[in-house]
């Protein structure tokens, strides 16, 4: 912890020290006292997970076996058939069938979603990386089992890293969760308002000296480690060597900071939350740091909390709550079960003195089949007693059986869990009765997913308050998880731009007008959200429960629609066939031909042909209007006014053609693309059959336009011969003057 979670390794003064060592201390001491009854309960419900700790003990030794009086007595059945395993077991695949999603969103105006996103990605990277599910697993089956447990929080150093300063954080589980102890008087249930916290382990003193050689206590010799232990019973133990042991402790305290927000005109003061750090054992401080963020890295999962009515607080599981109906039930089969063999081994009726120098056979025929059994015979007023007889009782378990069927009742009252959701069905239920059975267990113990729950948020909250922290060296790069289980790869705190997928950090401005990308996750506040959602495997699994729950609310309707994507997306024998067969069954105008085979791209090439063949007669049209207009008005308008209008008419036409050009060379694109599937002698002479149009067409425009071109010619050459010929006859009416 002090390598990975240290944000300074600076050695608080000696004054301090001894006064933080005697703050630990006494809190210590009041942690352990206040915790004592529930930690209690809690060993005492953990011992359920044995089936023969289910005994008290003394029950144990009364139905041990023993000598009295030189007559051996058997010892009675002690049978352990548990019965709350299952439903436990239950409870804790409700957690692994579940998924329990972090989210992150903006809160100030300077935090944005872009950014939250990364976070949201890099948590997801942290809990993968980590092996959060184990840790979170491993306290929620203890919160179900005893009411109470917890994981943590912390940093490492990984193996690989671009920089060796760079730090993960990761999550973790504790092992001895019996170990954390937390502040008594914190209120909220996730105790984020708590004050302080330890967690402790106890380390032989051989290994102890290896990890901590500079430590005052490893130094100690035989004696002086006695005495010690012997004013610190908390924090040494062991009286010979190898039986030494020293406890150590991280020891978290928060210290308030408060300073005054405002101006001016208003002012008001913010408490802020510093949290130390200390490693230490019943002696000394053995290091020291400051975290980052208001939080205490240890996380408490909390069970059933009952309401607190005389100063102490309760925290139960399901142990707590059944434990009686268990031993009932054992007591129950035990005593059937000595019935049963008592049955065969009948006590002997005999006369005084006929058992006499034969008792071990007498007392060994009531635990074992022997051959023989010798008697010694007897006379009672001169009259000779006959031999010994068994004593023949008739057998009745019926009140063991009702003892049992109630235990079993009563289990199944405390737990929740009936027949039907440990598999046992009766024939005459229904199958609404069986899902309304299985929904009340479900419901009854959605209280621990719920703590769970609650622990995450407040897990979220610190791995959150840390990540500007550890995750601050500008450009470092960090391989975030998205939403579809895929990586990818973020530069941090730096202006970059994605090349091939991987971010390059960029220095200057960026050709080509790209905007660079800064993630800086000093800026902004953000908040979380756990949810709790089904847990699936793949992408293609969550489609196809989400289709199944949109077909279910109206089958009639939409399994004629959605029916088919539905079938594709399973994975049993023959669901492709399946899907097949209902797309068959869909409605003419559901179904799409596909757009890849050949029968459609024939039909579309056709289209395009038709289409093509139109827009060549419509210019062939348009040239011959464009002709005739032209001769109707050679004679009535000047000049000008007809070049002007032949130049535009032109200019339109030409424009027009290009247009009809251009779309016509983009459809017949479409349609080469679409005809890739198609085999490739087909493709060609459709490729054939296109540029004979296309060339058709552009001959029908060059003749258009060579046509137009003539004509123009043409009425230039009219006015010119009517200048000359009016030139002439200008020139003859002089001639006939002179």
């Amino acid at each position: 912890m002090a390598d990975a979670d240290s944000s300074t390794d600076e050695t608080p003064p000696t004054a301090e020290v001894a006064a933080v060592l005697d703050r630990a201390l006494r809190r210590y001491d009041l942690a352990t006292q206040a915790w004592h009854a529930q930690r209690t309960r809690e060993l005492d419900d953990l011992k359920f997970q044995v089936p023969e700790l289910q005994w008290p003990e003394d029950v144990r030794a009364q139905r041990a076996g023993s000598t009295e009086n030189g007559m051996v007595i058997p010892p009675r059945p002690i049978l352990s058939i548990d019965k709350i395993g299952q439903p436990i077991q239950l409870i804790l695949n409700q957690e692994r069938a579940a998924h329990l999603g972090v989210g992150i969103h903006p809160l100030t105006a300077d935090a944005t979603d872009e950014t939250a996103e990364v976070l949201q990605d890099l948590y997801r990277a942290i809990e993968r990386d980590s092996r959060a599910d184990l840790a979170r697993s491993w306290a929620h089956e203890r919160q179900v089992k005893a009411g109470f447990g917890a994981y943590r929080v912390l940093t490492e150093y990984p193996d690989v890293a671009d920089d060796p300063s760079d730090q993960v954080i990761v999550i973790k589980r504790i092992l001895n969760q019996a170990s954390a102890w937390f502040d008594p008087y914190a209120q909220e249930p996730d105790w984020c308002d708590g004050r302080w916290a330890f967690l402790t382990a106890d380390l032989p003193f051989d290994r102890y000296r290896e990890d901590y050689p500079d430590s005052e206590v490893a130094g100690y010799s035989a004696m002086d480690f006695q005495s010690l232990s012997d004013q610190q019973q908390r924090w040494m133990g062991g009286s010979d060597e190898e039986g030494r042991t020293v406890r150590v402790a991280e020891y978290f305290e928060v210290e308030t900071v408060t300073t005054q927000m405002g101006d001016a005109t208003w002012s008001r003061p913010r408490q802020d939350r510093v949290v130390h750090w200390y490693l230490m054992n019943g002696q000394e401080v053995l290091d020291h740091a400051i975290l980052p963020g208001p939080y205490i890295p240890l996380i408490p999962v909390l069970g059933k909390e009952l309401q607190p009515f005389d100063g102490e607080r309760r925290f139960f599981g399901v142990y707590a709550t059944v434990k009686d109906g268990q031993r009932l039930f054992n007591y129950g089969v035990s005593s059937a079960a000595e019935k049963q063999a008592l049955a065969t081994r009948a006590p002997w009726m005999v006369a005084e003195g006929q058992e006499e120098g034969h008792e071990p056979e007498f007392a060994a025929s009531t635990i074992r089949n022997l051959p023989m059994i010798r008697y010694k015979p007897t006379t009672i007023a001169g009259m000779v007693v006959g031999p010994p007889q068994r004593i023949q009782a008739s057998v009745d378990l019926t009140s063991d059986m009702m003892l049992i069927a109630q235990a079993n009742d009563g289990i199944q009252a405390s737990t929740a869990f009936y027949d039907p959701s440990r598999g046992r069905l009766k024939k005459d239920q229904s199958g609404v009765a069986i899902q309304n059975q299985q929904a009340q267990a479900n419901a009854s113990t959605s209280n621990y997913l719920d703590g769970l729950a609650r622990a995450m948020t407040y897990e979220a909250k610190v791995v959150l308050s840390w990540i500007p922290h550890y995750y601050d060296r500008p450009g470092r790069i960090v391989r975030g998880r998205k939403a579809d289980q895929t990586d990818r790869q973020v530069m941090l705190n730096a202006p970059h731009t994605m090349q091939d997928g991987r971010p390059q950090a960029v220095h200057g401005p960026v050709p080509g007008g790209v905007t660079p990308k800064t993630y800086d996750l000093t800026k902004g506040a953000y908040g979380v959200a756990v949810t709790i959602g089904k847990r699936y495997e793949t992408q293609v699994q969550q489609g196809s429960d989400a289709l199944g729950e949109v077909i279910k609310a109206d089958p009639s309707t939409m399994m004629p629609i959605l029916g088919p994507l539905w079938l594709a997306n399973q994975d049993w024998p023959g669901h492709t066939e399946a899907a097949r067969l209902l797309k068959k069954m869909q409605p003419p105008q559901l179904q799409e031909s596909d757009p890849a085979s050949p029968e459609a791209l024939q039909a579309k090439l056709q289209t395009l042909e038709l289409q093509l063949q139109q827009m060549g007669q419509q210019l062939q049209q348009a040239g011959q209007i464009i002709q005739t207009k032209q001769v109707e008005s050679r004679a009535q308008v000047e000049k000008a006014i007809v070049e002007g209008e032949h130049k535009l008419k032109l200019a339109q036409l030409q424009a027009e053609t290009d247009r009809a050009i251009e779309q016509m060379k983009a459809d017949l694109t479409l349609a080469v693309q679409q005809m890739k599937g198609v085999e490739a002698k087909t493709l060609q002479d459709d490729e054939q059959r296109h540029d004979r149009v296309l060339q058709d067409d552009q001959q029908r425009h060059e003749m258009a336009l060579s046509a137009a071109e003539a004509h123009q010619a043409s009425v230039e050459g009219d006015k010119t011969r009517q200048a000359a010929a009016q030139g002439d006859g200008d020139a003859g009416d002089d001639d006939d003057g002179a």
